[in-house]
């Protein structure tokens, strides 16, 4: 899930777009993409899972309706239970694991994919991305184009880190610092693997 910083919720932004990864001993592919915009998921008028009542007191009805407040919560693991039912309800794809990136840590990407130049669109730097994705965009792009911008430079700076084609200490740097700054959070139903995580 690609949180936008613009909105911010207790557990980072709202949710912008979301793309699905299969990932196979080592091999990683983009299978599926979605901008959260209500043309693409619905949303319900109940939550879509049981919501434990101390976080619905707190964080209200959108909490497990709107697929955008996903993050409503800090309870990361929360926010995998409603991502995961989200998605299965538009694709039928189950998922096992479910990893958030905002703006800022997507961008701080750059430093290590290089500029990302989106097709009929504008091109991306470390020096503009956050200002253009948080903003800019809106003043040159209807709200649809800017969903699929949005979705097109989370594309792109993925399939860039998945070239092989990247610095490694300028990507562990980056990362390492998103961590750190709760920009980059992931949680796993396997339970090897979230031991890990």
């Amino acid at each position: 899930i690609f949180q936008n910083n613009g909105e911010v919720m207790p557990g980072g932004g709202t949710i912008g777009s979301l793309a699905q990864l299969h990932i196979d001993r080592g091999a990683v592919e983009i299978v599926a993409q979605s901008s959260a915009s209500i043309r693409d998921i619905d949303n319900y008028p109940e939550p879509v899972v049981d919501i434990p009542a101390d976080a619905r007191n707190i964080y209200g009805r959108l909490l497990g309706t709107h697929v955008q407040s996903l993050t409503r919560t800090p309870r990361f693991d929360l926010t995998f239970e409603i991502a995961k039912e989200f998605w299965m309800r538009e694709t039928g794809a189950s998922v096992d694991a479910v990893v958030a990136l905002d703006v800022v840590a997507l961008t701080q990407l750059l430093a290590a994919t290089g500029d990302v130049t989106i097709p009929d669109g504008p091109t991306l730097t470390a020096d503009n991305a956050i200002d253009l994705l948080l903003g800019d965009l809106y003043y040159d792009y209807n709200p649809i184009e800017v969903d699929l911008i949005n979705q097109a430079f989370a594309a792109e700076t993925i399939s860039s880190l998945l070239s092989g084609a990247v610095s490694m200490p300028a990507l562990i740097d980056v990362l390492s610092g998103a961590i750190e700054e709760g920009r980059l959070r992931a949680w796993s139903e396997v339970g090897s693997e979230q031991a890990l995580l």
